[in-house]
């Protein structure tokens, strides 16, 4: 919920997201949330045609 949270006002990178969240780094669980929420469709690719972007 929090990453939804801070998802709803802007877009954010995954490296901004995790600054968001405290995190130093790019966590393997985060990493691992993010891919479920895309699964659930709860969040999108802000450029689909390159998700890593």
């Amino acid at each position: 919920m929090r990453i939804l949270h801070h998802l709803e006002s802007e877009p954010l990178a995954k490296s901004e997201l995790s600054r968001e969240l405290g995190q130093a780094e790019i966590s393997g669980q985060l990493n691992h949330i993010i891919r479920v929420l895309l699964r659930e469709e709860m969040i999108e690719y802000t450029i689909p045609e390159k998700p890593r972007s």
